[in-house]
């Protein structure tokens, strides 16, 4: 990617500037959003915010008085109005699951020009309403920067729409900046102690009951876009209908309240109380499986996979294939019976979800995108390859990075 040497152009706050009011009216009454405006008094600032809906961006603009930059997954450039948004407002554009020499670059020529920038550093929604897996090099590009760090703190975006979900819950969201953080202050901190700061001023866990209703017609539907295990069955698929979840296998369900608590149709306890918690059960799930066979396939769907040309679109490349995940490869099996097989570590080198349950597949020299229908859980493929990587190299904790 070409870097500008002027990235800021005036057009981006005038911009913001016209968008923002109808941006807000709607955010406000689709999303119940209040915001405490937030003035950087025309210095710049680096704004680390938590990450919950698929607005959030949008969001976190609403209490600047000034357009600030914010740092943007590629996926987004992709879309038919990638060129029109990267003229309007041009967010930093940001490869999931590779180094990103060019966006730290793009960032301090941004700051040379006395602007603000906006990062998620989780890179990923949360799905299960607590705060996700920010990496370690948040610290670095903090350092590099040399700027205020503004944390920007989203509450109560998961229960109004949950990452896995397809409808609005009608309640209440709030953004503010809830602390700052100056270079004087950070300066003489390690990498380490300035990344565990960032952790613990970015932390939100809203998966459990905050006496806030949060209803809608179908509360658990797509939920198998984020759950896969089963506590008796192990790795399965399920069915989601109306506010009920239900194990293929086994036929277990579950009811997902207003409260965002499961309970049960008979009255008996739940296996977990709510959606983070079974999250973290799937993690455990995941990081002790140990194959007894590596010639059993653990999960398959139907797909249709992408060649993906970054920042400028994607191309059709297999309709209607079968994806097949093993403990150590992926194969994908083809309409005509051919198929292609990705061994973990030789061929894959990263994995990504995008939005609600993308996959994305760096895979040999290209990225391929995987796209299935819309109970599609791309989380798993993601947990399953990091393990198998981690262990590869000696990774065995169970707080190893999993892709999300």
């Amino acid at each position: 990617m070409k870097i500008m040497k002027n990235w800021v152009k005036k057009r981006h706050n005038r911009i913001f500037k016209m968008v923002k009011k109808p941006i807000g009216n709607y955010l406000k009454k689709h999303y119940g959003l209040t915001f405490t405006p937030f003035d950087t008094e025309g210095k710049p600032y680096l704004i680390l915010a938590n990450h919950q809906t698929a607005l959030d961006h949008f969001v976190i603009l609403l209490p600047l008085k000034e357009y600030a930059y914010p740092i943007a997954s590629e996926d987004i450039f992709s879309i038919r109005l990638g060129k029109l948004l990267s003229w309007a407002v041009a967010p930093v554009p940001l490869v999931k699951g590779q180094k990103n020499v060019t966006t730290i670059l793009t960032c301090r020529r941004i700051a040379a020009q006395n602007k603000s920038i906006i990062l998620c550093p989780e890179g990923n929604r949360t799905f299960s309403g607590k705060t996700e897996y920010i990496a370690p090099s948040v610290a670095k590009m903090a350092k590099l920067l040399k700027l205020p760090i503004a944390f920007m703190i989203i509450r109560g975006g998961y229960g109004v729409r949950p990452r896995w979900a397809e409808e609005n819950r009608p309640a209440k969201m709030h953004v503010s900046v809830e602390s700052v953080l100056t270079p004087e202050e950070y300066s003489g901190m390690t990498d380490d102690q300035l990344y565990a700061e960032i952790c613990k001023r970015l932390y939100v866990d809203e998966s459990h009951d905050d006496g806030t209703v949060y209803d809608c017609a179908h509360r658990a539907e797509y939920l198998e876009r984020v759950l896969y295990y089963c506590p008796h069955c192990g790795m399965t698929h399920f069915e989601s209908h109306g506010h009920e979840l239900k194990c293929t296998k086994c036929g277990m369900t579950v009811i997902y309240q207003t409260n965002k608590q499961f309970t049960t149709a008979d009255g008996t306890p739940p296996p977990f109380n709510n959606v983070n918690e079974w999250y973290e059960a799937q993690r455990k799930f995941v990081v002790e499986y140990q194959p007894t066979d590596n010639d059993a396939a653990l999960t398959e769907d139907a797909c249709n996979v992408y060649d993906v040309r970054l920042m400028k679109g994607k191309k059709l490349l297999h309709k209607n294939a079968k994806l097949t995940l093993y403990p150590d490869k992926i194969v994908f099996t083809l309409k005509k019976g051919q198929t292609i097989k990705k061994e973990f570590l030789t061929d894959v080198s990263s994995m990504a979800v995008l939005g609600k349950n993308k996959l994305e597949i760096f895979v040999d020299d290209k990225v391929w995108q995987v796209v299935g229908d819309k109970r599609f859980n791309a989380v798993k493929y993601a947990n399953f390859f990091f393990k198998y990587k981690n262990n590869k190299e000696g990774i065995y904790d169970l707080g190893q990075f999993l892709g999300l």
